[in-house]
């Protein structure tokens, strides 16, 4: 599936600024969020979105597209530079199944804000379809 659209990624959306800089302190919130939403049984739906986030991104760091550096600083929380983030929005494509760049910029947020304060990701589960999860999350 091919990468469309870079060119129309907006440079000022919260989005893509989210993945030129590092998250890890908003990761840390947005991952003591999720975990009040999975303890709170009227929080299903903020749940299930935040493990469907966790599983895609952990599926993600794991995909064969993604650059050894770019994964480890997706996983630290680290500044990226704009190829970086290109480098990194391409692979999501490729491994969500979605050919919008500015799609694969929004999930790439989400996975950035996500991962930094989740723990094992080697250790976890992706038994989730990541074309499914993607489209779910994009549209939640």
């Amino acid at each position: 599936m091919p990468f469309a659209d870079w060119e129309k990624v907006s440079r000022s959306s919260d989005d893509y600024k989210i993945c030129l800089v590092g998250t890890t302190a908003v990761g840390a919130v947005g991952g003591m969020a999720v975990g009040a939403f999975t303890a709170n049984p009227l929080g299903v739906l903020g749940g299930g979105v935040g493990g469907a986030l966790l599983g895609l991104g952990f599926g993600y760091i794991a995909c064969p597209y993604l650059a050894p550096l770019v994964k480890r600083k997706i996983m630290n929380g680290e500044r990226m530079d704009e190829t970086e983030v290109r480098t990194a929005a391409e692979a999501m494509s490729r491994y969500a199944g979605i050919s919008n760049a500015e799609d694969s910029v929004r999930l790439l947020a989400r996975v950035r804000q996500s991962l930094p304060s989740a723990k094992n990701i080697a250790n976890r589960p992706v038994c989730q379809s990541p074309q499914a999860t993607a489209q779910m999350l994009l549209h939640a």
